[in-house]
């Protein structure tokens, strides 16, 4: 069994043996890798959630500490205060009460308000009269709601000490409970130290709550405050008394791991130093170990990635041989589409460098072939042309174009004048000679024509700017160059926005050649499509509207001038299209000449 495996192995391809080497190989590694990995990373996990829910427990603490300590020296400063004093040891009702009322007023209110996390301070004395200021629930201000408070009694004992108390309220009126905690400390006399009066200091449970909402430590981990007697000030866990007794039950550990049913979790606890509340975090310990799966995970990639590496390095040399079949029949599709400009790279003398080759030559005698017909197909839509101009009278034509612009100046029709006058231009500029070039100038002069119907059409929604310098206007350009280019801006740019439209037709001398920019402020152009109208690979429905006019000009202007000229497409950054015309500088066809090179 064991000899039939191996002469088996042996008898195999050379591919299948170093994959199966290879793999054995990585197996054993990764196997090892991921257990070894899997413990450190496992044990890493715990120890770094820990110090950062330590770290962010720490500053929150010391939060907390900051806001009971700045109240509780406040009590301190309030008690002390003769103003204070005088008012509760003051009889109601007199003139100096009031008096006494109202600067105690104006003191507590100066002191509330640049402490955001108080709602509230009041002064009483012993029979319940006195002041409060502050916003929040009226019961927190009212002294008989106090009376009612069960731990009243603990403020009296603890003889002028402070003592933090969690005061629960019930609003009959709104059918609504609700809870704060409020430093109170008596009042005593500072002669005899007889207490004369109860000061409360209500903490602003919405800024509280705020300030602990902001801790983030993940999104599984619930945060809680609970006071010294496992009252629960905040919570964001929502069995929110299922830890508290494990916290007060582990006062020695700032850090342990609990039980609940089938869920582990961790807690890390800190006890705010002079108010004695807690607060401590809950970590599912699924959230931490999805970190460690997560890195565990990563490690598992990297040695996917790796075999991938080597097969594709692997694949590399037979790719040598495939792909340039695979380039000859993509190719061959592309040429299904009219585009016979296909040429493939080769860099090799064996069958398949002589097979491309010979793919490479044919092309190149279809697409001399195809230009000599389609050129041969110009010649003869330019002979129909100048047959069809020869049947029109152009002098009957110009001068019933005149009779109707005089009567229009007749009638103060003066736009109807200017549009007239730019279209006779125009039949004069399509019926003048029988040769196809022009210059310039007179170009630019029949799109100026053109645009001004356009612009008469879109009622004056259409501008446009021309800028050509002077020393270009005399360089000889095939007719009808810009017009189809300028038309396609319109109807498929600038035609289909809201607001004004813009075309700007801008000309520049280029080192040896010249170049003719028409620019748009359209919703721009698809520029794969375009480029494949340009090289004859669309010219179907799916062009709309694109496709017939641009080949034309493309084509006509690479076969007078040669294949290194014609047009380029590009979509602005700011919006719009941009179609570059390239011709060379003295405007003379190459013939023969540009035939051959293509």
């Amino acid at each position: 069994m064991r000899k039939r495996l191996y002469k088996r192995l042996l008898d195999a391809k050379l591919q299948t043996k170093l994959c199966a080497v290879f793999l054995v190989i990585f197996l054993m590694s990764m196997t090892c890798i991921l257990v070894l990995s899997s413990i450190l990373l496992r044990a890493e996990s715990i120890k770094n959630s820990s110090q950062k829910t330590e770290q962010i427990l720490k500053e929150a603490k010391r939060n907390l500490d900051y806001i009971i300590l700045d109240m509780e020296n406040m009590s301190r400063f309030i008690i002390s205060e003769s103003t204070a004093q005088n008012m509760l040891l003051e009889g109601k009702g007199t003139k100096a009460y009031e008096a006494h009322c109202n600067q105690m007023r104006e003191i507590l209110a100066n002191l509330a308000s640049y402490k955001p996390y108080i709602e509230s301070i009041g002064l009483y004395n012993l029979d319940g009269d006195g002041i409060s200021i502050g916003f929040g629930p009226a019961l927190t201000r009212d002294y008989r709601m106090l009376e009612n408070q069960g731990w009243l009694q603990e403020v009296f004992e603890a003889k002028g000490m402070y003592c933090w108390e969690w005061a629960k309220f019930e609003d009959l009126s709104l059918e609504k409970n609700f809870e704060r905690l409020i430093l109170t400390r008596v009042v005593n006399r500072q002669m005899s130290q007889q207490p004369v009066g109860i000061l409360t200091l209500t903490l602003n449970q919405s800024y509280l709550e705020n300030m602990l909402s902001q801790i983030y430590l993940g999104n599984q981990t619930a945060l809680t405050l609970t006071t010294a007697n496992k009252d629960i000030i905040f919570s964001t866990e929502e069995k929110k008394a299922g830890a508290v007794s494990e916290v007060f039950a582990h006062k020695n550990d700032n850090t342990f791991i609990i039980r609940e049913g089938l869920t582990e979790s961790l807690l890390h606890y800190e006890i705010a130093d002079d108010a004695g509340w807690i607060l401590y975090s809950k970590t599912p310990m699924k959230e931490i170990n999805r970190d460690f799966l997560i890195n565990l995970q990563v490690i598992i990639f990297a040695a996917i990635l790796t075999i991938a590496l080597a097969f594709y390095f692997y694949k590399r040399f037979a790719k040598t041989i495939t792909k340039p079949i695979s380039d000859v029949m993509h190719a061959m599709r592309r040429m299904e589409c009219a585009n016979f400009k296909e040429q493939i790279p080769v860099d090799r003398e064996d069958e398949i460098g002589t097979l491309v080759k010979s793919f490479n030559s044919m092309t190149g005698q279809i697409n001399i072939l195809v230009n000599e017909v389609y050129k041969e197909k110009l010649h003869s839509k330019q002979a129909e042309l100048e047959s069809l101009q020869a049947q029109i009278n152009p002098h009957f034509l110009y001068n019933t174009l005149e009779c109707i612009n005089w009567k229009a100046l007749a009638h103060g029709e003066k736009e109807i004048s200017q549009m007239i006058l730019a279209l006779s231009e125009m039949f004069r500029f399509n019926l003048s000679g029988k040769t196809k070039e022009t210059s310039l100038s007179e170009e630019i002069q029949n799109i100026r024509n053109y645009l001004l119907l356009q612009k008469k059409r879109f009622q004056d929604k259409l501008d446009f700017f021309i800028d050509i310098p002077d020393e270009l206007l005399e360089t000889r350009v095939l007719k009808f160059t810009l017009q189809p280019l300028v038309e396609n801006s319109i109807h498929h740019g600038v035609g289909n926005i809201e607001g004004n439209g813009k075309v700007y037709i801008i000309g520049e001398d280029y080192n040896e050649e010249i170049r003719l920019y028409v620019i748009d402020n359209g919703n721009g152009i698809d520029e794969e499509l375009m480029k494949r109208i340009l090289n004859g690979e669309e010219r179907g429905s799916q062009t709309r509207g694109h496709g017939k006019g641009v080949f034309n000009v493309n084509e006509r202007i690479k076969l007078h001038f040669g294949e290194e000229y014609g047009l380029t497409y590009e979509n602005m950054k700011t919006g719009g299209t941009r179609v570059t015309v390239r011709i060379p500088k003295k405007g003379e066809g190459c013939n023969a000449e540009c035939i051959d090179r293509r």
